[in-house]
Formats: C-alpha cells, structure tokens, sequence
C-alpha cells in the first residue's frame, strides 16, 4: 500500500507478486524559482564554473535565445560528480557554438526533407492514381485502419478547405467533387499526412512497388517516414536534434538496393542514423543532392562539436554514403 498526505498525481503500480496494478499516489511540491534578469542569469552560470569572457555578449544571446533553450546544450558540459557545475574551463563560448551548430544542422536537415517530401508525395499519387484511379484518397478498401483513414480523411478536408492556392481555388469553382483527385488534394497535405496514409494502405502490390522505388520494404519504408515525420516536427519546431535520442525509432532494414552504412553496429536511436536514412532516401529522390557533401562542410566548420554525441562511430567518415 501506498499513502501520501497531499495526493495529487496518480501513478499506477503493478505489483510483483499478484501481478495486479494498482493506482498509488505522487506527491508534487509546487515550483518557487523566480525569473531572473539577464545579469542574474550570467552570474548564476558563473557561480556554476562557467567562464564569460564577455558579458554583454553574453547578454545578447541571453536575450535572444533564452537561458532555458540554452540550457538544452550544456548538459554534456556539467560535471557529473557535482551539481550543477560545469567541467573546469568550459566557457559560454563552447556552449553558444553547439546552438549554431545546431541550428545549422536542422537547417540542412528541412531542405532535405523538402526533397525527400516532394519526392514521396509524387510515386505515392503517381504509382496509386494508375492502379486505383484519380480518386483513390476516398476509397475505404484500400485502407487497413477504418477510423485512421477516416481521420486523414477529414485532415485532408480540412487542409482542402482552408487553401487559397490558386489551383485549388480553380478546381472548387468549377467541380463538384468533394475532394480533387489526388495529384491536387496531396499538394496541400502535410509530411505527417503522407506518413499516415501510406502506413495505413493495405499490404499489396502497390505499397511494396512505392517502397521499393526507393530501395527498402514496405514494412521499413512505413518506419522511416514515421521517424522522419517526427524529425521534421523536431526541426520545424527548433528543437534540439543534436545528441538528442530519436523517439520514434525507425527500423533496421535486412535487405538494402542501394548505399547503405556497411557498420551495422550503429544505434537506430541516434541522430546519426537519422542522417543516414535522409542520405538513402535522397540518392533515388535527388541523385545530384548535396546533402552528404553539405553535412561533412558542416562538420568541418564546427571542428570542436561533438559528433559522438550524435552517435557517430570513430569511422564514419569511411561511409561511402556520406562521401
């Protein structure tokens, strides 16, 4: 059993010998930090070992990013063996150059996702249109998961609705069609979109041809796009994705057509597998893309960021398919 004397958050507990779950009970003390002002914020940091050389500098960054984004990227700076210090001659310097260096790399990751969408957006309408028609979007036995479907069914009204392209705005006056066929309703739909209504297609023929068009099986294909949906929503939201652990972890192919990590060692939790799975993809959706290229430049600009922090092995600058 279980007391507390402020019951507040229900937690459930399943215990080991009956094997029944029970709800217990966590107390929450309530939250009393105050805010502080910019030079509060930069004496706190150097209480904590932190050097600043230039505070007003400092200041400005402070000002403009915000200590608690900051505080995303010295985790890897803090001494584990006291609280709340930085490793001796860490400087705020180290710290502001990870955030650019962040912020870069979700840039190349976005026009690389651009691509990647446009790219999958256009074999799903193409090899889907000629197999079931202009208006296959609206056909319910194509479809695993009746309720999924009708829920990226009514997304797809919505998104239809609200554009004001002028294509969309053409085809409203003159049909009177619910939805247009697909080559028009998918051009306002969204990554996550394409990751759901291509997850939910029925096992056949077609999903595992749009699959292997771009080199993988259906089952792993449906796995990426649900990891790089996430991504996006990372990168668009400008979070954190360096060091960062992948949420939504993408699946490990068994068979690959084309230039793939050869150490198989790797971790699929890691942003360098993400990076990976974007380089794949990008060699049938862009086979003159700079992504790869565009990345080691990245690097090479930020010589003292830490890449094993994004999980990269010691020989990954051996991988072909980041050559």
């Amino acid at each position: 059993m279980y007391f507390c004397s402020n019951i507040s958050t229900p937690l459930l507990v399943r215990s080991a010998r009956s094997g029944w779950i029970f709800y217990a009970y966590m107390s929450k003390i309530p939250y009393t930090k105050p805010p502080l002002s910019y030079s509060d914020q930069i004496k706190q940091l150097q209480s904590r070992g932190l050097i600043i050389l230039d505070e007003q500098a400092a200041s400005d960054v402070l000002e403009h990013v915000s200590y608690y984004r900051l505080s995303g990227y010295w985790n890897l700076f803090l001494d584990l063996s006291q609280k709340d210090r930085f490793i001796g001659g860490t400087s705020f310097d180290d710290i502001y150059t990870v955030y650019a260096f962040d912020q870069q790399l979700r840039q190349l990751i976005q026009a690389a996702l651009g691509e990647l969408e446009i790219a999958i957006r256009a074999k799903l309408i193409y090899f889907l249109s000629h197999t079931h028609g202009p208006f296959w979007l609206e056909n319910s036995h194509l479809f695993i998961d009746p309720l999924k479907f009708a829920n990226t069914l009514h997304k797809l009204g919505q998104e239809y609705g609200r554009s004001d392209a002028e294509f969309i705005q053409s085809f409203r006056k003159k049909y009177a069609h619910h939805l247009p066929p697909s080559w028009i309703a998918l051009e306002v739909t969204t990554f996550g979109s394409l990751s759901v209504l291509y997850s939910n297609l029925k096992n056949g023929r077609t999903k595992r041809d749009i699959a292997n068009h771009f080199g993988v099986s259906d089952p792993v294909f449906a796995s990426w796009l649900h990891t790089l949906t996430y991504i996006r929503n990372v990168c668009a939201h400008h979070a954190r994705f360096w060091n960062r652990q992948i949420r939504i972890t993408p699946q490990k192919p068994l068979s690959i057509s084309n230039t793939w990590l050869t150490n198989l060692k790797v971790s699929n939790k890691t942003p360098y597998y993400s990076l990976a799975i974007i380089a794949y993809l990008l060699q049938t959706a862009n086979k003159k893309n700079t992504f790869s290229k565009n990345l080691r430049a990245l690097l090479a600009d930020f010589p003292t960021v830490s890449v094993f922090s994004m999980g990269f092995p010691s020989n990954w600058s051996d991988e072909e398919l980041f050559a």
